[in-house]
């Protein structure tokens, strides 16, 4: 997962995002949440990004070796901890992209989903 989530990170700046916040949750089926602010019109548009481990693993120590998808939505998820932030959307949709195969041919689907995820964002204001 490490090296995915290199790559996803040198393309943020190309594609109008800045990693803000990450956190790891206590659950075992997501091994981190990354809270992510558009530079590009909006920019008081947040999206997260969880990184969601394998149903089928057992509950192991290095669950980010497991991740199998990725969540991309508007809203915090359940495992967020951070209540004090002003994100403030009444969006409920989340983009689900299968990462553990053929990644590389994956990033132009996340990026895809976060720029809809802007567009929808900015209609909603």
């Amino acid at each position: 997962m490490f090296g995915q989530q290199n790559k996803l990170k040198e393309l943020f700046r190309k594609y109008g995002w800045k990693l803000v916040e990450s956190q790891v949750p206590v659950n075992f089926w997501v091994a981190e949440i990354w809270l992510l602010k558009s530079v590009w019109s909006p920019t008081d548009c947040y999206v997260f990004i969880e990184f969601e481990v394998d149903p089928m693993c057992e509950k192991r120590k290095n669950k980010e070796q497991y991740v199998w998808a990725i969540n991309i939505s508007l809203k915090p998820p359940q495992d967020w901890q951070n209540d004090n932030n002003d994100i403030q959307t009444s969006d409920n949709e989340t983009d689900q992209i299968t990462i553990s195969t053929h990644f590389e041919t994956r990033l132009s689907e996340i990026f895809d989903s976060l720029n809809n995820f802007r567009l929808k964002y900015n209609k909603s204001k």
